[in-house]
């Protein structure tokens, strides 16, 4: 959108020299010219309008309860971040990242071919596992997270952006915890323990992250 406007505001300038050399050269001027430069004038009014309106409209930007976001400018730098809902400004050439802070959902269960990741949330087949008897089992798990508002930053130095984020970090830590924690129990516990399993795979997910989520 800035960009946008910058092209409006070049082209009014462009057209506001060329009205003021119009009239410098003078003389009698005929019907048609008048109404050339008329035109051109207003033309160059319109486009400076638009511009201002443009530009404008990129420092400003709304952000939703339950979003943080990271500000970027057109260069790739960090310039800051923004944690509070709300109408905030920021330079017009820079960019936001938005990052969903809610609860979000991952999802393994089934034989889905391959795991679908939209937005903060990730859908895929159960995980592979296998006892200490040697034997391979699938395994249905749903897991809930939440990013902390203030580290979107250092997650979007890593990541770029939340679907990296969650195909990248999230899921595959998820995997791992899940395969290492049955290790520790036979086929028959597996079967016969299972909430013994389940606190297993929660407590190696709690001391398993990397402190990002």
């Amino acid at each position: 959108m800035f960009v946008v406007g910058l092209l409006f505001l070049i082209a009014a300038a462009v057209l506001l020299v060329v009205v003021l050399r119009r009239r410098r050269r003078g003389g009698q001027s005929s019907a048609a010219q008048r109404r050339t430069g008329v035109i051109l004038g207003l033309a160059a009014g319109v486009g400076g309008l638009l511009g201002v309106a443009f530009v404008g409209a990129s420092s400003a930007y709304a952000q939703d309860t339950g979003d943080a976001s990271v500000i970027v400018s057109w260069t790739g730098d960090i310039l800051g971040q923004e944690t509070t809902p709300g109408l905030h400004v920021k330079a017009p050439w820079s960019e936001v990242k938005t990052f969903s802070v809610r609860n979000q959902q991952v999802v393994f269960a089934g034989t889905r071919a391959s795991t679908d990741f939209t937005g903060g949330s990730a859908l895929g087949p159960g995980i592979t596992v296998q006892d200490a008897d040697g034997v391979t089992s699938d395994i249905d798990i749903a897991v809930r997270y939440s990013i902390r508002s203030d580290q979107v930053t250092t997650i979007y130095k890593q990541f770029r952006d939340e679907t990296n984020f969650v195909s990248q970090f999230v899921t595959q830590d998820i995997r791992s915890t899940v395969r290492d924690a049955p290790n520790a129990f036979t086929t028959l516990d597996l079967i016969t323990k299972r909430a013994d399993v389940n606190t297993a795979i929660q407590e190696a997910s709690r001391s398993g992250g990397r402190g990002q989520a």
